[in-house]
């Protein structure tokens, strides 16, 4: 490119007439040197020379400034180029999808392809894998799909490029079953499969809980010796933690180190709640730190993780200090900060503290039901549903007892467990039992399954240690 510019600029000096041909030639060069500036500056030439724009030149513009991420830019003399009656080809379409991908603009590649076929302008594999790519960010998966049929109906080729963009479609749509498909469907047709299309079906697989899938996904890397980086290691250790193989997920990230593969915070985060899971607050505290030392971003998760490794192990001073190194990082905490935490100090000074603080900022909306004989536990953890109890047999009921008179029961809502995983083992029902046994207060038969109740007439009468 650089010689293309210096041949244009002699032609200035050598009073040689510059035109739409050797312009459109320039602009080119560029957009192959990835000089999308230097394109805008010949184009802005041709205009102030009264250069007559043709589709070559806008074609090789919207190319240029597609692949410098001007995506705006790129619709922007699309546009124009309808304005001034250009001929609009597949070369100017596919760049200006191609923009629409970069933009998270889906609706509009949609809507230029369709354009193409109103303009009889011919749709190529690239044109369909932009369009396909550009819904796949969006994870519009229908669409892709119907893409590939479209693809198939017209008898084009689909290649590497557009499996792995619907793979990640499929992906990012929660459609696991339909990843695995197109992920065999490359081996049937003899598509070579690559490190890409292979990170899109794992992250499928870690998005619908197969984490069997995914690691036979890594068996099957390993045996075509293709290529397993960052993403992949990623998206194996979530599947395998959120599948409960904390064993397996520490395994990984083992693997990770001895492959030298970067580590990122998708991967720590995973392997911290691995630890969580496992109960190895040594080695959750031991990877935090080795995130700071790393400078690698320590989000929320990370240190939600952590307070939840460190109670597994019965250190709450440790969870209070991790809890504490969150609040000063300036990281929000959510309701799984509090009921991670609230769950490692529930039975000290501080305990009723950190669960003041939150219901002052709300990190239980729905604790208090429209019926104020009700005390809905379903969001909390064993710890925070303790302290709520007290709370709630304390401070609330007394007031509502004179306000609005002795209701038949008093009922906590603790859910049935059926949307518990096989490796949560909390049981909220239990733990409000512990602290009625505590208080010393009977229970009675709850109205529904999933409920615990108690007589209010107890607490008028004196007993229990309210």
């Amino acid at each position: 490119w650089q010689l293309a510019m210096y041949l244009l600029h002699d032609m200035a000096r050598c009073s040689v007439e510059k035109n739409t041909v050797s312009y459109s030639a320039g602009i080119s060069a560029c957009e192959k040197g990835a000089q999308w500036q230097l394109a805008m500056g010949l184009l802005d030439d041709m205009a102030r020379l009264q250069v007559v724009k043709d589709t070559v030149v806008y074609s090789a513009a919207i190319s240029a400034v597609e692949k410098g991420g001007q995506w705006q830019l790129a619709l922007s003399l699309f546009a124009e180029m309808q304005r001034i009656g250009a001929q609009k080809n597949t070369v100017a379409f596919s760049a200006c999808i191609s923009a629409c991908e970069k933009g998270s603009q889906w609706q509009l590649a949609l809507g230029l392809l369709h354009d193409m076929a109103r303009s009889k302008v011919s749709k190529d594999t690239i044109v369909f894998n932009a369009a396909i790519s550009a819904c796949a960010k969006a994870g519009q998966w229908n669409h892709t799909l119907a893409l590939l049929s479209e693809m198939t109906r017209n008898q084009l080729l689909k290649n590497t490029i557009t499996y792995s963009a619907s793979i990640s479609a499929c992906e990012k749509g929660g459609q696991w079953q339909l990843a695995m498909h197109l992920l065999h469907d490359m081996t049937r047709h003899g598509i070579k499969q690559n490190t890409v299309s292979f990170s899109a079906g794992i992250s499928a697989c870690e998005k619908g809980a197969q984490w069997q899938l995914a690691t036979g996904l890594l068996d099957e890397m390993a045996r075509l010796q293709i290529v397993k980086d960052t993403v992949v290691y990623s998206a194996a250790i979530s599947a395998v933690e959120k599948g409960g193989q904390w064993q397996l997920a520490l395994s990984l990230f083992a693997e990770m180190q001895r492959n030298g593969i970067e580590k990122n915070t998708v991967a720590f985060s995973a392997c911290i709640s691995a630890c969580e899971k496992g109960s190895q607050w040594q080695l959750a505290l031991g990877l935090l730190n080795d995130m700071k030392t790393k400078s690698i971003f320590q989000d929320a998760i990370v240190f939600n993780a952590t307070i939840g490794a460190c109670e597994q192990g019965n250190q709450w001073q440790l969870a209070l200090d991790t809890f504490e190194r969150m609040v000063a990082a300036g990281l929000s905490q959510d309701l799984f900060t509090y009921n991670a935490i609230l769950d490692a100090v529930q039975d000290k000074p501080v305990g009723p503290v950190l669960f003041r603080q939150a219901l002052h900022r709300q990190v239980y909306p729905g604790l208090l039901r429209a019926d104020p004989a009700l005390l809905d536990l379903h969001d909390l953890s064993p710890g925070s549903a303790r302290l709520a109890v007290r709370w709630w047999l304390f401070e609330v009921i007394p007031d509502v007892l004179q306000r609005v008179g002795t209701p038949s029961r008093l009922e906590f809502i603790t859910g049935v467990g059926r949307h518990r995983k096989a490796w949560q083992t909390k049981d909220i029902g239990a733990a409000v039992e512990s602290i009625l046994l505590e208080l010393e207060l009977p229970q009675v038969p709850a109205s529904i399954e999933g409920r615990v109740a108690i007589d209010p007439r107890m607490l008028l009468s004196g007993v229990g240690r309210l």
